[in-house]
């Protein structure tokens, strides 16, 4: 979980990528609870400041994908960025989302707040393809923009939009690399019953294990106001197994 727009610790610079949990070393927070509680607790030494930019935070998730990409694994990320503030460094942002759209990774940003998000709109190109200040085009559209604002009283409808783009962002990345899901896997139903019987515990713990959030956020401390982004990574293996990523500011 990294944050971003804050000054961390008294007389220091503000900062746009730090880790929430006050360690660098190791950002990863477990799950939902950790995220708010990494959270509530930089409210103790980190002082809300801006401007609102994303370069840094996006070059760190581009860094973590590429690695993931370098290893060879199936992983799809889903970036989620909350914040409060207007973009400042819109052709720096623009030149990394080109950058991304190569790489198997999704952008959602949520605006809160009444800002100017007019910046926002323009990245969430869905009449046309993003285009960087050097005339490089993005491969795929990878940003979907949501003003929460709009859908605040209906959350079921928030969730609706904030995912909307992901599937097809999905589909295309796969389809454009000829990368197929793995093989199912196959699992002996004469253990079933046995499976049962024995495993209140371990039924436990695979739900727990599928809702683990390993962290790496982005976060605008501005105006008093928070803003996130939440990071999640998919593992395509046939049976839709997964990981999630969360950041959040």
């Amino acid at each position: 979980v990294f944050g971003f727009g804050g000054r961390v610790g008294k007389g220091n610079p503000t900062s746009h990528c730090f880790a929430v949990n006050g360690n660098e070393m190791d950002p990863e927070v477990l799950g939902l609870n950790g995220i708010l509680n990494a959270y509530n607790e930089s409210l103790n030494h980190v002082v809300f400041d801006g401007p609102t930019i994303f370069q840094a935070i996006l070059g760190r998730a581009i860094e973590v994908v590429r690695q993931v990409v370098q290893h060879g694994a199936q992983v799809y990320t889903i970036l989620l960025i909350i914040t409060d503030g207007a973009i400042h460094d819109f052709a720096d942002s623009a030149s990394l989302i080109v950058e991304a759209s190569t790489l198997p990774i999704s952008i959602i940003i949520v605006g809160v707040g009444n800002a100017d998000f007019g910046a926002m709109e323009a990245l969430d190109s869905d009449d046309s393809l993003l285009v960087d200040r050097s005339g490089r085009k993005a491969e795929r559209d990878i940003v979907q923009f949501v003003p929460f604002r709009k859908f605040q009283n209906n959350p079921h409808l928030l969730a609706k939009e904030v995912l909307a783009e992901v599937p097809t962002q999905f589909v295309q990345y796969m389809r454009k690399n000829g990368i197929k899901p793995e093989p199912p896997v196959q699992f002996d139903e004469s253990k079933l019953d046995m499976t049962l019987v024995n495993s209140n515990m371990s039924i436990q713990s695979t739900q727990l294990g599928s809702g683990l959030a390993k962290g790496f956020l982005g976060g605008n401390f501005q105006g008093g106001d928070s803003g996130g982004s939440t990071q999640t990574q998919d593992q395509d293996q046939g049976q839709g197994q997964g990981q999630d990523q969360t950041q959040g500011g």
